[in-house]
C-alpha cells in the first residue's frame, strides 16, 4: 500500500511539471483525483461507522454501566443480539453431558472461534489501511467533496511534500548514525562497543519519552479503556471464585445429574456477566481506534489497541467450553 501511494505521489508531482496544455497531464490528473476520492471515501465510511458506534455506546452508558466505578461488577444481562455470544449454542442437557454426546456443541464453538478470528483480522486490516491513508492525505471524503479542482491538486502536492520531508529526516538520521559508526571504528572494538552501548541507552530514553507522551496525549481515551479493563478483571475474579465454590459443592454430590446441573447453573450465571461486558468492550475498542499510537510501536501503548471485543469473545467461548470438561 505504501509503495503504491509513493508511486502515485511521484507520478503526480511529475505531471505538474508538464505543460498545462498536455492531454496526458489532464487525463492522469483525473485518474489521480479519482483514486484520492475513492481512498478518502473508504476512510470516511470507517470514521462514520466509528462515530455511530460511539453514539450508540454513549446512549447505552446508563443501562450497561459503562460509567460505573471501575472496581465494580457489571449487572448480568442477556447476550447482545447479533453478537458472537448471542450465536453461542445453548449448553447441552445433563443427559448429553454425562454420556459425552457433545460433538455438535463443540463443533459450533469452533465455528464461532473461527468467525471471531476472521472478524478481528478484517477489522485489523481496515484500521491499518485507514490510518495509513489519513497519514498520507489527511482528508476525508466529505472534505474532498467540498474542494474545488485547485484544492484537490493542492492536497496531492502537500502529500508529496510531506513524504519528501519525511524521507529527508530519515536520511539525516541515517547520516548521523553513519558518522557515529565511522568515528567508533577509529577506536577499534572498544570504540564500537562504546557506540553500541550509547545507542542502546539512547533508544531506551527515546522509548521512555515516547511512552510518556503517549499517556499524556491520550489521557482521557486511556482512562476509558482502563475502566473497561478493571471491570473485566472483576468479572474474571468472580468467575474464578465462584468456580471454587461450585467445586466444593459438587464434591459432596453423587456422580450424575445433580453434579451436572450444578456446573450448568454456574456456567449459565457467569455467561451473563460476560454479556454485560460486551458493550463496554466495544466502546473501549472505539476509544482505542482514536489513540495516537507511537511509531515504532511500544509494548505498553500496544495494550490499548482495538482487541477488547476479540479477547472477550475468545474468553467467553473458552469458558463455555469448560462445561464439557468436568467429571460428572
Amino acid at each position: 500500500m505504501k509503495q503504491n501511494n509513493w508511486i502515485l505521489l511521484i507520478c503526480t508531482a511529475f505531471l505538474f511539471a508538464l505543460p498545462s496544455c498536455s492531454d496526458m497531464k489532464q487525463k492522469m490528473q483525473q485518474k489521480v483525483k479519482a483514486k484520492i476520492v475513492r481512498l478518502a471515501k473508504i476512510v470516511d465510511e470507517k470514521r462514520q461507522a466509528k462515530a455511530t458506534a460511539d453514539s450508540i455506546m454513549q446512549s447505552e452508558e446508563t443501562t450497561v454501566g459503562i460509567e460505573a466505578p471501575a472496581g465494580s461488577l457489571p449487572k448480568p444481562v442477556p447476550a447482545t443480539p447479533g453478537s458472537i455470544m448471542a450465536d453461542c449454542p445453548d449448553l447441552p442437557p445433563a443427559a448429553d453431558l454425562i454420556t459425552g454426546n457433545t460433538t455438535a456443541f463443540a463443533a459450533r464453538l469452533t465455528e464461532l472461534r473461527n468467525q471471531n478470528r476472521s472478524n478481528y483480522y478484517k477489522k485489523s486490516r481496515a484500521v491499518g489501511r485507514d490510518r495509513e491513508l489519513m497519514d498520507v492525505f489527511g482528508h476525508t471524503q466529505a472534505e474532498v467533496d467540498k474542494m474545488n479542482e485547485d484544492q484537490k491538486n493542492k492536497i496531492i502536492m502537500q502529500a508529496y511534500t510531506k513524504q519528501k520531508q519525511k524521507d529527508a529526516q530519515q536520511q539525516a538520521q541515517l547520516n548521523e548514525i553513519n558518522k557515529k559508526i565511522a568515528k567508533a571504528q577509529e577506536g577499534g572494538l572498544m570504540g564500537m562497543a562504546l557506540m553500541l552501548g550509547e545507542m542502546k541507552e539512547s533508544n531506551k530514553i527515546l522509548a521512555k519519552e515516547a511512552e510518556e507522551k503517549f499517556f499524556k496525549d491520550n489521557k482521557e481515551l486511556i482512562e476509558g479503556i482502563d475502566r473497561y479493563k478493571a471491570r473485566r478483571k472483576k468479572v474474571d475474579e468472580l468467575v474464578a471464585s465462584r468456580k471454587y465454590e461450585v467445586e466444593e459443592k459438587v464434591s459432596s454430590l453423587p456422580a450424575g445429574e445433580k453434579r451436572c446441573e450444578a456446573w450448568r447453573s454456574y456456567v449459565t450465571e457467569m455467561q451473563q456477566y460476560y454479556h454485560a461486558l460486551l458493550p463496554e468492550a466495544r466502546r473501549a475498542d472505539s476509544l482505542g481506534m482514536k489513540l495516537d499510537i507511537p511509531t515504532p510501536k511500544l509494548y505498553t501503548p500496544s495494550e490499548y489497541n482495538f482487541m477488547n471485543e476479540y479477547y472477550l469473545n475468545w474468553a467467553y467461548l473458552d469458558f463455555t467450553e469448560t462445561i464439557m470438561k468436568h467429571n460428572y
